[in-house]
């Protein structure tokens, strides 16, 4: 192969420069105005040192043209429809996960990959779905949880997540828009103990309470209560979940409350008002 002359090699060169440049102005423009689209502000660290920064015109795109606007936490009803074929049988989900806690499977999230800079030895996880199919472990030990996520093909991950009593998972933002995260409540402490916040605003869990948010925004969790959290944690990038034409209508914009909706046979006394972390398997 000839080589190729100086002069061409010398413009190829400034080419690929100017694109280069170009696409750093661009994901730096856009991830300027996603640091600040919330009330608490990414860090720079944080939006630029990963090289899911290139993400961002993405991001920016979809947060521009989500249907009823960029929430924290999006209505349920409208992203995640399918969230009724996990609430309406949380409590068979929370017996496996039990079983799972009880007889020692779950393990801890510290050194896992995503994790590794969040969380603490206090946090524990048992995987069901991971960008992938069920794992045989998981379709052996939770068969109900798992035909359920069987019916949901949009969920991509899925996983039991554990707090135990002292937690702290500290601030950080998701990289990808394209997707929510899901909770259920599965087993939660009563009160307003263990809560996450979503771009500084606060969620706490309730048993047979699910909640969707937007993982993009800064989000941290803490379990300062005596009992163990236990949740069922999933995402979803469905077409539900896809960014869609804002209708053409007018009217006030949609609160940043969670759309958490309970299942009627998790009733429990006292208001109906946030709740608290997720509480230890008992044994």
């Amino acid at each position: 192969m000839p080589p190729i002359p100086r002069k061409r090699g010398t413009q190829v060169v400034a080419a690929l420069l100017t694109a280069l440049t170009l696409l750093v102005i661009l994901v730096v423009a856009c991830g300027e105005v996603m640091r600040r689209r919330g009330d608490v502000m990414v860090g720079a660290s944080e939006q630029y040192a990963t090289p899911s920064a290139v993400l961002t015109p993405y991001n920016l795109w979809s947060s521009e043209r989500s249907l009823g606007g960029d929430p924290p936490y999006p209505d349920m009803e409208t992203h995640f429809p399918d969230h009724t074929v996990l609430q309406s049988e949380w409590e068979a989900v929370r017996d496996e996960a039990l079983r799972v806690c009880r007889e020692g499977h779950a393990s801890a999230i510290k050194g896992d990959r995503y994790f590794r800079r969040i969380a603490d030895d206090k946090w524990k996880k048992f995987y069901l779905k991971w960008y992938g199919d069920v794992l045989p472990e998981a379709r052996e030990l939770c068969p109900k949880t798992c035909a359920l996520l069987d019916r949901l093909p949009d969920v991509h991950l899925a996983m039991f997540s554990i707090l135990e009593p002292g937690a702290v998972i500290t601030p950080h933002g998701g990289p990808f828009k394209g997707c929510l995260r899901y909770h259920l409540g599965l087993q939660c402490p009563k009160g307003r103990g263990a809560t996450i916040k979503v771009d500084g605003k606060p969620y706490s869990w309730a048993d047979g309470e699910d909640v969707l948010f937007d993982d993009t925004y800064i989000h941290e969790v803490e379990n300062p209560t005596d009992e163990t959290r236990v949740i069922l944690s999933a995402t979803s990038s469905g077409s539900s979940t896809r960014p869609r034409p804002r209708p053409s209508t007018t009217g006030s914009a949609k609160s940043w409350a969670p759309s958490a909706t309970r299942s009627t046979t998790a009733a429990r006394s006292g208001p109906d008002e946030a709740r608290a972390p997720f509480s230890a398997p008992k044994k």
